[in-house]
């Protein structure tokens, strides 16, 4: 070791400086650490943007299911294609007291322009008139939702799947649940 060191030593008080061979692989090691460094900082971004957008499809997942939950749960009225719901009474959202539908309202449009997909922001109405189940806020970084519920009759309980999507319309989280309903529900 006292022998590397000596010739470190030399080297540094020497007036020669250094060959172009070593200040070549002086180079090219700095240019491995730099590169390695770059790489490392941006796989910990991209894991980082996805556990935050993980977390927020998570939120806005647990969010639409209680809502949806408290809305199922005190129905007393559903209108059913086989054990699909097309319309149930909603307390809270009803439009003009009248039977309303889970839709997806595409997030970029205008108030009182709304416009139906097949995800975007979750609304309950009917013959085109919506109430946002949540505000465009709760859709943060390009996230959207799509729902679709069942209704077993003789268990009386709905199953509802909540999908949420970023914004590159990927399925981030998908989740079913099951609601029991409170009430006597009247089926058409």
């Amino acid at each position: 070791m006292t022998g590397f060191s000596e010739k470190i030593r030399k080297k540094l008080k020497s007036r020669r400086g250094m060959t172009i061979a070593e200040l070549l692989a002086a180079t090219m090691v700095l240019l491995l650490v730099v590169t390695g460094l770059t790489t490392g900082i941006s796989m910990a971004s991209r894991h980082y943007t996805r556990s935050v957008q993980t977390s927020e499809a998570q939120e806005l997942y647990s969010t639409l299911k209680t809502i949806l939950t408290n809305e199922l749960r005190y129905t007393t009225e559903v209108e059913l294609t086989g054990d699909q719901v097309d319309k149930f009474y909603s307390i809270t959202y009803a439009v003009h007291n009248d039977l309303t539908a889970l839709v997806a309202l595409k997030s970029d449009t205008a108030a009182g322009s709304e416009e139906t997909a097949d995800h975007g922001e979750l609304a309950l109405g009917s013959e085109g008139e919506y109430n946002r189940i949540l505000g465009s806020a709760a859709y943060p970084n390009g996230l959207t939702a799509a729902g679709l519920i069942g209704y077993d009759q003789e268990a009386e309980t709905f199953t509802v799947t909540l999908s949420i999507y970023d914004a590159s319309d990927e399925v981030i989280l998908e989740e079913a649940f099951m609601v029991r309903a409170m009430n006597e529900v009247a089926v058409h």
